[in-house]
């Protein structure tokens, strides 16, 4: 079993690291974070790093780690398809790399892949790795961080990807000490400045056929003082409106290339992605390197794609 495979590398190495992709989602860091803490419980011995950049704004997890790898070490690649979105290059310097991860494959990278595609969250797929493994080194804050992971990337267990097997495991850790009710408000909650921007982004949705999108330029950014990674959540403007059958949300980058989120309500889109450097779940994608030319071609074939 490649829970017995995991357990046999990890005992191996004296140093882990534990890497995400870049700019994190609740179900990077929760994976992160839930991995680290386990791994310290399991093994107090060991050296155990969380690794990335802190350009997020979850305020329920922790700081990453600022060390200097040394010698031998193992990196565990959690939440992230492809190698060019990992978070910190120095996983190239590992003597061994697991890959786990719920996208569809890009890349088999890693001499251990427990890799589910099935799966809702990449939390979900760690912390039934873990209770196969060793259910006493759970505590509140590991199935905390899993827990709200999941929530995260099923958005509150509504996707097509949330299953009977998702809900079992939230009811485990659930039982291990996660608290729902408490989670879903520290993570979903927003303040009153976010609802008055939410409603000036609400302007700017551009509706063709059955797609509706936001472009976000550089101008547009600043003038609302807002991150690009902050930027992001706000696709979630257009997901409840009935005649919209595909939403995206396209940010100018510095370089003046575009990055885009796009979701669906039940038309497969993935594969639009990866014709525009991107890739995803079926119903959940990302572009990027998107130039004035590609982001006038993706709209056309979205919307095209959104009366099928």
């Amino acid at each position: 079993m490649k829970s017995n495979k995991f357990l046999n590398i990890v005992e191996n190495y004296d140093t882990i690291a534990v890497f995400r992709h870049q700019n994190p989602d609740g179900d990077a860091l929760g994976s992160q974070f839930g991995m680290v803490r386990w791994l310290q419980n399991r093994f107090p011995n060991k050296k155990v790093y969380a690794l990335g950049e802190n350009n997020h704004s979850f305020t329920l997890f922790p700081q990453s780690d600022d060390v200097e790898l040394k010698g031998e070490f193992l990196a565990i690649i959690l939440d992230t398809a492809n190698q060019a979105r990992i978070d910190d290059d120095r996983y190239e310097l590992a003597d061994q790399i697991i890959k786990i991860d719920h996208h569809p494959i890009v890349e088999d990278y890693g001499s251990l892949r427990i890799v589910d595609s099935t799966r809702g969250s990449c939390a979900e797929i760690i912390a039934d790795l873990f209770i196969n493994l060793d259910e006493y080194s759970f505590t509140e804050e590991i199935a905390s961080y899993l827990l709200a992971g999941i929530l995260t990337d099923t958005i509150r267990f509504s996707i097509e990807t949330t299953s009977s097997k998702t809900l079992r495991t939230a009811a485990n850790l659930v039982d291990y000490g996660a608290n729902i009710s408490k989670l879903n408000q520290e993570l979903f909650t927003r303040p009153k400045a976010f609802f008055e921007l939410r409603t000036r982004l609400s302007q700017e949705v551009v509706w063709k056929d059955k797609l509706a999108y936001i472009i976000l330029s550089q101008d547009l950014l600043q003038e609302l003082n807002l991150k690009e990674d902050e930027a992001k959540m706000f696709i979630s403007i257009m997901a409840d409106i009935i005649e919209v059958e595909i939403w995206a949300l396209f940010i100018e980058q510095q370089d003046q290339s575009y990055r885009g989120s796009i979701r669906s309500r039940d038309i497969t889109i993935n594969t639009i992605a990866r014709k525009y450097n991107g890739g995803g779940h079926r119903l959940a994608s990302g572009v990027r390197d998107l130039t004035t030319l590609t982001l006038e071609e993706i709209i056309k074939e979205l919307a095209k794609t959104s009366l099928s």
